[in-house]
């Protein structure tokens, strides 16, 4: 008996041992990817020089020279006949599939951010797609992306055609539809109240503006023809469907000025973030001496990781706000932030978390003042023509 309960533990103790040896084993190759991977980060490229034993005669500039371009004009030293396949290539390398590759640009964005901002903040920068080139790209997949989960949507719940729905989403929509429109929500909303319109559509036009401004709306006395008053009942079935169908048209032309002026507004905040990245990141060991310029141009850099974010987003669902100025949510934000810094000033993870948080606060503050300063402004100068 003793000795089978002995050969059990010895079993189960070799059991343990042969775990446990498959576990470092297993530890061991995780931490010798993640360095590979982290070296990856700091040094992605590796570059073969060739050697050349002829010299080559430029066909462009006459030049002879040894190499794979000539010095003197830039011109390759392989230029093969015109033929559609090389014109394709040329194609896609205007379009960013060629030596400064768009996908390469966006996966860097993705694996190496910061580093990839240092790349080509410090000279590196052939590999890599122009910032502000991809940053309207970026900008035009992320609306075009936009405006077809908008129109998809409304598409399984409505039963206008497609074509219908991309005018109603760009706002063509004709006078008289959008009087019908009024009227059946009006006499959906409360049945009992009749409702007429001329053939202008001015009463309908008139009760919505006097609803939306006021509680009460002007009428006529048919008895004595003088103007008189009415109290409007804020909990009226008519009242909420106007209102909220004035609320929802604002949000959503405001939705649409917003979309139009996407890439404009991360202008605006790759200047405000390049200030302010620059005084909060002024004691970081690396970057010191970047200029507002070279900081300008990593804003632009890292908007467009947040759009390709965004972009990845869309496709699974999750919809961005254009109204809001992250695009992305703010947590999610403020995180792409820290790991960019990080990796970008040589900063320890909690310094970055900590002056990246303050610097987003400070960074919506800003904004929020803006926004208020341009709103005192406007009620100002109304009151002024007024």
């Amino acid at each position: 008996m003793k000795e089978a309960i002995f050969g059990i533990l010895q079993k189960a103790k070799t059991a343990a041992h042969r775990v446990r040896c498959l576990c470092v084993l297993l530890i061991k190759k995780y931490n010798k990817r993640v360095r590979r991977y982290q070296n990856w980060q700091q040094k992605p490229q590796h570059y073969a020089h060739a050697e050349y034993a002829e010299d080559v005669e430029c066909k462009n500039c006459g030049r002879v020279y040894r190499g794979a371009y000539c010095p003197e004009c830039g011109q390759a030293a392989d230029t093969p006949r015109i033929t559609f396949r090389s014109m394709i290539l040329r194609t896609l390398d205007v379009w960013g599939f060629g030596n400064r590759s768009m996908p390469r640009t966006l996966v860097h964005l993705l694996l190496r951010p910061g580093y990839m901002i240092t790349d080509y903040i410090e000279g590196r920068r052939q590999p890599y797609f122009p910032p502000i080139k991809m940053l309207f790209v970026l900008g035009a997949v992320y609306l075009l992306l936009m405006a077809a989960i908008n129109v998809g949507s409304k598409l399984m719940h409505s039963e206008k055609s497609v074509g219908d729905l991309v005018l109603d989403y760009v706002g063509l929509t004709t006078a008289e539809e959008a009087t019908q429109n009024l009227v059946d929500t009006l006499q959906t909303a409360d049945a009992s109240m009749p409702v007429e319109v001329n053939e202008e559509g001015d009463t309908i036009v008139d009760l919505l503006g006097q609803i939306l401004r006021d509680d009460t709306i002007t009428s006529t006395d048919d008895n004595t023809g003088k103007a008189k008053k009415v109290h409007i009942d804020k909990e009226s079935g008519v009242v909420k469907a106007i209102r909220g169908m004035g609320k929802s048209e604002l949000a959503a032309a405001f939705e649409s000025l917003m979309s139009k002026t996407l890439v404009m507004r991360l202008f605006v905040l790759s200047l405000l973030y390049a200030v302010l990245t620059k005084a909060f990141f002024r004691c970081s060991p690396r970057c010191q001496n970047y200029n507002f310029t070279e900081m300008f141009f990593a804003q632009i850099l890292i908007f467009n990781q947040v759009l390709l974010v965004a972009i990845i987003l869309a496709c699974f669902g999750v919809k961005g706000d254009l109204s809001s100025f992250t695009i992305i949510p703010w947590w999610l934000h403020v995180l792409l932030l820290t790991i960019v810094y990080k990796q970008m000033f040589g900063v320890s993870t909690r310094s970055s978390i900590i002056r990246t948080v303050a610097l987003t606060i400070v960074v919506d503050l800003v904004i929020v003042l803006i926004l208020i300063s341009v709103i005192v402004l406007t009620v100002l100068s109304v009151i002024q023509v007024s």
